[in-house]
């Protein structure tokens, strides 16, 4: 991941949007979305990375259910592979 800068984006490249929100009574939302540049082929790393991803999501929602606590929802979740601990977000839960 990298902040925008000055390079300009070429083909191949994966662009990715993050935004969060406060709505209404503080709720807490975040939006993500990550596209393929170009017309060619997505690399091997990106479609791993692709995989790894949509597996933690599929992970977390398959957990969500009424009366589910945090706690749990922590210890159960998704564990990130060791290689991207260091770069991951916490929302200190």
């Amino acid at each position: 991941m990298q902040e925008a800068g000055p390079r300009r984006i070429a083909s191949g490249d994966l662009i990715a949007f993050d935004t969060d929100m406060v709505g209404p009574y503080g709720m807490c939302a975040d939006f993500s979305r990550t596209w393929f540049c170009g017309d060619g082929r997505a690399s091997d790393e990106q479609r791993r990375l692709h995989a790894i991803a949509l597996e933690h999501i599929t992970t977390n929602m398959e957990l969500l259910r009424p009366g589910i606590s945090f706690t749990e929802l922590t210890q159960r979740g998704h564990k990130l592979p060791q290689e991207f601990v260091d770069q991951r977000y916490g929302v200190m839960m």
